[in-house]
């Protein structure tokens, strides 16, 4: 993590020239565009959450090692962070390359998977008590098909 330099009597290494207002709101532009809270973001580029609050209200330098960290962990252009020439997005971004895109994908797919369990747990559950007032033939057999199914399913 870097540390914020006004809480250290530490200079900065490399402080970028003039125009930190225009990097700050650039920095933020990237960060509003991936939809990610500053605390989201600081952690994506390993920074902490309080340098990235402090960069957008101008009140910390903008340090070249953290624009590096933002052009290679977003796909972000370079020279756009610094200098805003250019397209914000290298090429194309491509969400599939974003661990985040596939973190949220997969709780989407487990929620579903537990609302589906539950619906036809509900339904077997429907199934059983009508067989148990009934005795048929016809849904016997049903019944017999869904279990014999649902075993090869296991298997």
């Amino acid at each position: 993590m870097i540390k914020d330099p006004a809480k250290s009597n530490q200079k900065p290494k490399e402080i970028l020239g003039d125009g930190q207002d225009k990097k700050a709101e650039r920095i933020r532009e990237v960060r509003k565009t991936f939809k990610l809270s500053q605390r989201d973001f600081s952690y994506r580029i390993d920074r902490s959450h309080a340098l990235i609050s402090q960069m957008e209200k101008q009140k910390a330098p903008i340090l070249s090692g953290t624009l590096d960290s933002i052009a290679v962990v977003f796909g972000i252009n370079r020279e756009w962070l610094e200098n805003g020439s250019g397209e914000m997005i290298r090429g194309q971004y491509n969400r599939y390359d974003d661990i985040e895109y596939w973190r949220r994908k997969c709780e989407d797919l487990e929620t579903g998977l537990r609302d589906m369990t539950v619906m036809v747990t509900e339904m077997w559950l429907i199934i059983q008590k009508y067989i148990d007032n009934k005795s048929n033939p016809l849904e016997e057999k049903i019944v017999d098909e869904i279990r014999r199914n649902s075993k090869d399913e296991d298997s």
